[in-house]
C-alpha cells in the first residue's frame, strides 16, 4: 500500500533535511528498473518527496535486480532503493553486495555517507535548577499570589480574571529572574554528561525527536 511513501509525503512539512533514505519500497518504476514500462503515481510521489527532503535517487554502480525471488519462475525486480544528497563521486554511490546475500531473496546494498559535524547554536532564557535564583523566583511568585483577590470566585469571569492574573505574575517573574544564554558547540560551563549524550544522539541521527531531547537536557540543567 506504499505506506512509507505516503507517510513521508504527508509529514513533509514537519521533517528536517535528510541525507539518506533507504529500504524496500516495493515501488516499481521505469526510472530505476528498465524492465518496467510505467512510472505510476507512487513512484512520482516518492521522487517528489525525496527532492523536497534534499535528496535524490542514487543509482548503484553495479545496478541490477535487488529482489531475486527464490522461485525461478518469478521475475526479479528493482524495489530496494537508496536516496542521498547529490554524490561527489562513485565512492558515495550504492553498491549491491552479493557476498552478503546468503539465503536472502533481496541483495544487500552498501553505501558510504559523508557525515559533517552539526553546528549547534541556541538562544534561550533559563533559570538554574535548585539555585538561589530559583528560590527567589518561587518566593516572589508566592508573595504576589497572596495579594490576589480570591475571596469571590463564584462566576466564570471572576475565575478567569484570577487565572489571567496568575499567568501575568508567572510571566513577569520569569522575565525578571531568568537570564538569556546562547548555547554553542563550545559551551562547557553548564554542560553535563546528559547534554553530551543527547548531543551525540542528535548528531548521529539528525532526528527531530533527538533534537527535542537535547533541548530538554540543556534547558533543565
Amino acid at each position: 500500500m506504499h505506506m512509507a511513501i505516503n507517510l513521508l509525503s504527508k509529514d513533509i512539512d514537519t521533517l528536517p533535511t535528510f541525507i539518506y533514505i533507504g529500504g524496500d519500497f516495493n515501488c516499481h518504476s521505469s526510472v530505476w528498473d528498465l524492465s518496467v514500462d510505467h512510472h505510476h503515481t507512487s513512484a512520482i510521489l516518492l521522487l517528489k518527496t525525496a527532492s523536497n527532503l534534499g535528496i535524490e535517487w542514487a543509482r548503484p554502480i553495479n545496478a541490477a535486480n535487488t529482489h531475486v525471488p527464490h522461485n525461478v519462475d518469478l521475475k526479479g525486480s528493482v524495489i530496494d532503493l537508496m536516496f542521498t544528497q547529490a554524490p561527489n563521486s562513485d565512492l558515495n554511490l550504492p553498491r549491491l553486495d552479493y557476498s552478503q546475500k546468503g539465503l536472502l531473496d533481496h541483495v544487500p546494498m552498501v553505501l558510504s555517507l559523508p557525515i559533517v559535524a552539526s553546528s549547534i547554536r541556541v538562544t534561550c532564557t533559563v533559570l538554574p535548577k535548585e539555585s538561589n535564583k530559583e528560590a527567589t523566583f518561587l518566593m516572589d511568585i508566592g508573595h504576589l499570589f497572596l495579594d490576589l483577590d480570591t475571596l469571590d470566585l463564584s462566576t466564570p469571569d471572576q475565575i478567569e480574571a484570577v487565572v489571567l492574573a496568575m499567568a501575568d505574575i508567572f510571566s513577569w517573574m520569569w522575565t525578571t529572574h531568568t537570564k538569556t544564554i546562547t548555547i554553542t558547540n563550545q559551551s562547557k560551563s553548564w554542560w553535563t554528561d546528559e547534554c553530551s549524550t543527547a548531543k551525540a544522539q542528535y548528531q548521529e541521527t539528525g532526528a527531530r525527536a533527538d533534537w527535542t531531547a537535547f533541548c530538554h537536557a540543556f534547558f533543565f540543567f
